[in-house]
């Protein structure tokens, strides 16, 4: 059973995050709700509000095996002005753990100058403004080293069902996946 911290700041994307921790709950992974701010209850884009199980403050990196970032422009803007976020994220990254992000949420791997020479995808319109080069759209997920990105809303289930391969075997994911009836 793998840690995973996925990160919650007022403006995420409802369907990135909440497919996400449904699949990999399903795979049986320990999966936390992590608030950027100082407050449990975080508002989607949608205006959904959501509890989430902690605070940021409150992580230990080195319980942590992987981490999901959410898209969601608002969400995204509000995770680049987080110092403790892109503390804890470069933090993860030096220690070679899973790193994933989805839609916009690339942006934040890019401040950070994680994405680099890796290939990645994001949603289409978002890439205009990465400076990393190596954007591909040839499948709705891109594997590269510890970095696992997708492109958005739509692709969030295959993203999740991935995830779940990675950090809890394969086997376990085509179950869920044959259970969820995805094709």
């Amino acid at each position: 059973m793998k840690n995973v911290m996925v990160i919650l700041a007022n403006g995420f994307e409802e369907i990135e995050c909440i497919a996400v921790v449904d699949v990999l709950r399903r795979a049986g992974s320990n999966v936390a709700l992590v608030s950027i701010s100082n407050s449990l209850e975080v508002t989607s884009q949608g205006n959904v509000k959501v509890v989430a199980d902690k605070l940021l403050s409150n992580v230990s990196v080195d319980s942590v095996d992987a981490v999901v970032l959410p898209g969601g422009y608002g969400g995204v803007m509000g995770m680049m002005e987080s110092n403790e976020l892109s503390s804890i994220v470069s933090n993860i990254h030096k220690k070679g753990k899973i790193i994933s992000a989805i839609c916009a949420a690339p942006l934040f791997l890019d401040k950070l100058d994680i994405l680099g020479e890796l290939q990645f995808t994001c949603y289409p319109s978002v890439k205009e403004n990465i400076k990393a080069k190596n954007y591909t759209a040839i499948k709705p997920v891109i594997h590269d080293k510890n970095i696992i990105t997708s492109q958005g809303p739509a692709t969030a289930l295959e993203f999740g069902l991935y995830l779940a391969s990675i950090l809890e075997g394969s086997d376990v994911s085509k179950s869920i996946r044959e259970g969820m009836l995805h094709a």
